[in-house]
C-alpha cells in the first residue's frame, strides 16, 4: 500500500488547529450518540412497563427521526440539524433516567431519545 498520498493530509491535519478541533468534535459527538443509539437498544428490556409498547415507540421514534433527516436538512442547515439531534438524544434520555419506572412517561421518552439518536 501506497502512504506517500497520505502523508500530506495527515500533516495537514495535525499543522491547522481548525481542522484537528473539528475532527476531536466529530468524533467525540459520533462515539455519544453510537453509545447512546446502542445503550437505547440494549436496556429496553429492562426499563419500566411493557416491553413490546417499548419496543414499538422506540422503533418509532427511529423510523420517524429517519425520515425526517432529509426534509430537514433541506430547510434547516447540518450544523442545526445536528444540534436540535444531539439536544432531543441528551433530552430524551435523561427525561428516560427520571421516568424510572413509570409505564406511561417511558414510551414517550424512548420516542424522544431515538429521535434524536437516529
Amino acid at each position: 500500500m501506497n502512504t506517500d498520498k497520505y502523508e500530506g493530509k495527515i500533516s495537514e491535519l495535525c499543522q491547522y488547529k481548525v481542522l484537528r478541533f473539528n475532527l476531536i468534535i466529530l468524533v467525540i459527538v459520533w462515539c455519544v450518540c453510537s453509545f447512546g443509539f446502542y445503550m437505547l437498544a440494549y436496556v429496553l428490556k429492562y426499563l419500566g412497563g411493557c416491553i413490546f409498547t417499548n419496543a414499538y415507540t422506540s422503533s418509532a421514534g427511529e423510523t420517524i427521526g429517519k425520515l425526517s433527516t432529509i426534509p430537514l436538512l433541506r430547510y434547516i442547515s447540518l450544523k442545526k440539524v445536528a444540534l436540535i439531534a444531539f439536544g432531543m438524544g441528551s433530552f430524551g434520555t435523561v427525561l428516560l433516567i427520571l421516568a424510572g419506572y413509570n409505564q406511561t412517561l417511558v414510551p414517550w421518552a424512548l420516542i424522544v431519545a431515538r429521535l434524536g439518536f437516529s
